[in-house]
C-alpha cells in the first residue's frame, strides 16, 4: 500500500490541469524521455505490492510512481534464443507466492521479486516448444492457485503445486473439446466457472466435469459471433463478453446473452469500431478499448455512452486511437495501454487523464 500511496501521490502532485470539453477533466503528460520503456504496451498490471508493471513490445517496465525501472528477460537456455520474443510481452500476472508470471511470444517466464532472478516455465512445453503455443496471450489463476494459460494452440492448465501440465485443444473426431486453439480470453465468474474466448469458435465454458466445454456459439445462447476479445464479470455479477464488434450481457440470473447497443450520447449515433478489451470502473462505467478508435466509456444503468480518442479536440487528448487493454487498479485509477501511444491514465478522485506521451522511435 505504500507504494500505492506514493504512486497517486506522485502523479497528483505532479499534475498539470486543465479544462476539457464536455466536463471538469485535469490532465497530466509523461512522454518516452521521462523513463517508460516502449510506447508499445501490451497491458498493465498492479501487483500485491502496489507496483505497475507495463508489458511492452521491448521488455518488461515496472514503476513505483516516481521511477521507471528497466527490465530485460535474460536467455534462460539454448531453446531460449531470441531476445525479441522473449522481450516482447503480451500479458502480466502475480501467483500466491509473489512471483511475476510474464507471458511472451516465446513461453512464460517467472520473475522472482526478492532474488531478482527469472525461471522459464518448461513443464507445459517441454515435448512442444512450437511458436502458437509458446506465444502467451493471458494467464490467470484458480482459487487453488493453479495457473491457466490462454496459447494460440489451445488451452493450458498448470498445477504450480505438481508441476503437471494439461493441454485443451480443438479435435475435429470429438464435439467436446474447444471450438478453436486460438485462445484470446480467459476468466473466472463468481461461480468458479472458466470462460474462454477464441478467435475463430466462439465462447466456451469449462463444463463442471473439467474435461469438456459448452459452446455457446452452438446453443445459440446469444452470442453468434466467432472472435472473442474479452471476458469480465462486474461487480453485480452481470458476465459481459465483448467481440470484434460487438458488446453483450449475462444477467447473474439467466443463461442467454442479450446484445447491447452502443449509442453515443453526444451524435446519437450506433458506435461502430473493432474492439479489443473491457474493463470496469469503480462506479459501474465499463470502458471498452478500440484498436481504432480509442476508448468508449458506457454505463449500464443510465445508457450514457461517450467516446475519447487522440482525434478529440483537447491538447491532452488521449495518447492514441488504438488501445490495446485497460486496467482499473486499487485506487480506482483507469490505465489504458496502447499502441505506440504509451500509457494513458484516468483518476475517478481527481477527474483526470494522466498521459505517457506518443514518439515516433519504437526503442
Amino acid at each position: 500500500m505504500k507504494k500505492v500511496f506514493l504512486l497517486f501521490l506522485h502523479l497528483l502532485c505532479s499534475s498539470v490541469f486543465v479544462l476539457s470539453q464536455g466536463g471538469s477533466y485535469r490532465f497530466k503528460t509523461i512522454n518516452k524521455e521521462d523513463g517508460l520503456l516502449d510506447n508499445y504496451v501490451s497491458e498493465t498490471f498492479e501487483d500485491s505490492k502496489g507496483f505497475i508493471w507495463f508489458a511492452t513490445h521491448g521488455g518488461l517496465c515496472r514503476y513505483d510512481g516516481h521511477t521507471f525501472v528497466h527490465i530485460k528477460i535474460p536467455q534462460i537456455n539454448k531453446s531460449d534464443n531470441s531476445e525479441y520474443l522473449r522481450n516482447s510481452i503480451k500479458t502480466i500476472n502475480e501467483d500466491d507466492q509473489q512471483n511475476i508470471w510474464i507471458g511472451t511470444m516465446s513461453g512464460i517466464y517467472i520473475y522472482n521479486l526478492e532474488s531478482s532472478r527469472f525461471t522459464l516455465l518448461n513443464d507445459c512445453f517441454m515435448a512442444n516448444r512450437s511458436p502458437n503455443l509458446c506465444y502467451i496471450e493471458k494467464i490467470i489463476f484458480d482459487k487453488m492457485h493453479n495457473a491457466w494459460i490462454a496459447t494460440r494452440e489451445g488451452l493450458l492448465f498448470y498445477n504450480t503445486k505438481t508441476g503437471i501440465c494439461k493441454r485443451f485443444i480443438h479435435s475435429v473426431h470429438t464435439n467436446s473439446g474447444l471450438l478453436d486453439n486460438y485462445i484470446h480470453a480467459l476468466a473466472f465468474d463468481s461461480k468458479k466457472q472458466l470462460w474462454i474466448g477464441t478467435i475463430d469458435g466462439g465462447l466456451d465454458r469449462l463444463s463442471n466435469d473439467g474435461k469438456t466445454f459448452i459452446h455457446y456459439l452452438l446453443l445459440q445462447k446469444g452470442i453468434d459471433a466467432k472472435h472473442i476479445s474479452c471476458i469480465h464479470e462486474d461487480a453485480r455479477k452481470n458476465l459481459w463478453v465483448l467481440t470484434a464488434d460487438a458488446l453483450y450481457r449475462k444477467r447473474a440470473t439467466e443463461d442467454q446473452f442479450d446484445k447491447v447497443r452502443l449509442v453515443n450520447t453526444d451524435s446519437k449515433n450506433d458506435f461502430h469500431s473493432v474492439f479489443h478489451n473491457l474493463s470496469e470502473d469503480t462506479e459501474g462505467n465499463l470502458w471498452l478499448s478500440s484498436i481504432t478508435d480509442g476508448v468508449i466509456i458506457y454505463n449500464p444503468t443510465t445508457g450514457i455512452c461517450r467516446s475519447y480518442s487522440e482525434n478529440t479536440r483537447n491538447p491532452q487528448k488521449l495518447c492514441a486511437n488504438s488501445i490495446e487493454t485497460i486496467m482499473c487498479d486499487k485506487l480506482g485509477n483507469m490505465w489504458l495501454s496502447s499502441n505506440g501511444g504509451g500509457v494513458s491514465v484516468y483518476s475517478p478522485i481527481n477527474n483526470w487523464y494522466s498521459f505517457y506521451s506518443k514518439t515516433q522511435d519504437r526503442n
